[in-house]
Order: structure tokens, then C-alpha cells, then sequence
């Protein structure tokens, strides 16, 4: 499977930046990186599937499924006015999908003190992060959650998460404002939205996921 490898990201200067988040619509020119239609919009089903990333640590105001109902989704964030990454990316993915848009919820998990990341993807207390990736007329787009950036090279090219490994270089801004997850050895997982089950009903001690973006891995 993709994910069980280790993944380190490309080395380069890394100035101070907040990067800008250009906007996405259907009618941007087919040479720009906002997002293109590839189905009609949709409702995104996910089963019991929800939130990920439930380790992370940056940003405040997590959202509890005892603080509104149906907690990690839009409108709960948008009353909360504040969430985690998990919060943010499944907005951002429900929004892009609205509009028709193919997306991927990428599950990240750091490699930093497990160097297996099969045994750091079972264990309870790793760092997590949780990023939206958006199919555009160039290829996948990874959307930041915790800050605004994209993976954009040098050149102005997508990176997709699957290519953060490789010597590529950054825009400086993007990769200044990413998540610090990045700049240390990661996996990832697609279509992982919780490895406990606990974000949204049944709440059964089963990991949350949709299978429809789970096969990106193999």
C-alpha cells in the first residue's frame, strides 16, 4: 500500500510567509490550479465515516460531540467559530464537493518517533494532521486546514500528496505556512476520517472510512 512507506519532504528555504489561497471556482481558466468539475454535485455519503486527525494539537476549540449536533460538520464549526484541522478539511471537502468537485481526505500521521508507519498508525497519542487534496486541471491539490497555503511548487504546479516525497521545490510562502507535520518523516492515509470511530454515530470502536477514496492507497 502507498501509505506504508515513510515520506519526507523536500528540502529548500523557508522563509517567513502566510501564503494566500487563491479562490476555486468552476469557471477558472483551464490553466489554473482551482479545482474542475469531474461529477455532478452530490451529497458526500460517508456511512459512519467522519472527522480525522485526532491528534493534532494546532489550533483550539475542538469541536465535541456533546457541543452540538451533528458535531465536525460545517454548520457546527461555522456556530462553534473555531475547530481543528479535521473540522476544517471536512468543510472544505463538503463544500468542494457541493460544487461537483472530486476530492480526497488525506489522514496524516507523523513518523518522527515510530519509524514504522504501521505500528505509528495504531498508536494511540501519535501526531496527527488531517489536509483536503482537490483534483484541478493539473493534477491534485493539496489544500492546507490549519493555515492557508497549497502545495504549489516553484513553477506554479500542483503537488499532490503522493509526490511530497522528491526534490521539487516549494513556493517559500506554502511551504512556510504548512503544517510543521511536513517538515519531519509522515504517512499518510486516504479516506481514513478517524481511527477510533468516536467523532459521529454509531460512535463504534471501528475506524471511520470512506471506501470510495480508501482505494487511492493501493
Amino acid at each position: 500500500m502507498r501509505w506504508l512507506s515513510s515520506n519526507a519532504l523536500v528540502s529548500g528555504p523557508t522563509p517567513p510567509g502566510t501564503g494566500v489561497i487563491a479562490d476555486a471556482t468552476v469557471s477558472a481558466e483551464a490553466k489554473s490550479t482551482s479545482p474542475i468539475a469531474t461529477t455532478r454535485p452530490s451529497r458526500f455519503g460517508l456511512g459512519s465515516a467522519s472527522a480525522a486527525g485526532e491528534g493534532d494539537a494546532a489550533g483550539s476549540g475542538a469541536l465535541s460531540r456533546r457541543d452540538t449536533s451533528p458535531p465536525h460538520e460545517p454548520r457546527a464549526l461555522y456556530e462553534a467559530r473555531a475547530g481543528l484541522c479535521y473540522d476544517r478539511s471536512r468543510t472544505l471537502e463538503k463544500i468542494f464537493r457541493s460544487r461537483g468537485f472530486q476530492t480526497r481526505h488525506v489522514f496524516v500521521f507523523s513518523l518522527t518517533t515510530l519509524a514504522s508507519p504501521l505500528r505509528a498508525l495504531l498508536t494511540p497519542g501519535v501526531q496527527t494532521h488531517a489536509v483536503t487534496e482537490v483534483r484541478t486541471s493539473r493534477g491534485w491539490l493539496v489544500v492546507g486546514t490549519n493555515a492557508r497555503w497549497l502545495s504549489l511548487d516553484e513553477a506554479g504546479q500542483p503537488i499532490a500528496m503522493a509526490d511530497f516525497t522528491g526534490t521539487r521545490r516549494w513556493q517559500p510562502d506554502m511551504r512556510a505556512a504548512r503544517n510543521a507535520i511536513f517538515d519531519g518523516p509522515f504517512g499518510f492515509v486516504y479516506g481514513l476520517y478517524s481511527r477510533h470511530g468516536q467523532f459521529f454515530p454509531p460512535f463504534a470502536p471501528v475506524p471511520d472510512i470512506a471506501w470510495s477514496e480508501f482505494a487511492a492507497n493501493f
